[in-house]
């Protein structure tokens, strides 16, 4: 799904993300610079994702947003993480489900970016609050502590949701 201005403005009521922890054997964590989010800058990146379609499933939403953010057909892993973010009055409420990306990758391996990300670079994770909002950052770490763990952490704006204080 491409992100329009509009999208924004008028997102729907309540909106399912699906976002790739993928890795390279080093560590590093791909994101992706957004040219939508620059009014964020230098904290416009973030991982390589999307949303669900009405009636699609996440995981098949994942190999969709993948594909076409990247070029690269992968299949996804492990659920890491479930993150709720409550609705704003800039954005809908949602739940985004973070996947393993299945391994690593080379980091030599051919990204191919569509128009709306700017580069992509391979982050490592004590780097990810340079690039990355604090909400980002959270979740990120989290998904790479689940990915050690061998659990899945259920998420409130990056906070684990049994210490989320609204």
């Amino acid at each position: 799904m491409s992100h329009s201005g509009e999208y924004f403005q008028t997102p729907p009521r309540r909106r399912i993300g699906v976002l790739a922890l993928i890795r390279e054997p080093s560590g590093g964590v791909l994101v992706v610079n957004k040219s939508y989010r620059q009014d964020r800058a230098p904290l416009s990146w973030g991982l390589v994702g999307g949303s669900a379609e009405a009636g699609e499933l996440p995981m098949v939403a994942w190999r969709r947003e993948v594909a076409r953010e990247t070029g690269l057909y992968l299949s996804p892993g492990r659920l890491l993480v479930v993150d709720y973010v409550p609705a704003t009055e800039t954005g809908a409420e949602g739940f985004n489900y973070l996947y393993d990306g299945g391994g690593t990758i080379a980091p030599d391996t051919e990204i191919v970016l569509p128009d709306e990300l700017l580069e992509y670079a391979f982050i490592a994770p004590e780097a990810l609050d340079v690039h990355l909002t604090a909400h980002s950052a959270r979740r990120t770490r989290a998904a790479l502590a689940a990915l050690a763990a061998g659990t899945t952490a259920d998420l409130v704006l990056g906070h684990p949701a049994h210490e989320y204080r609204p």
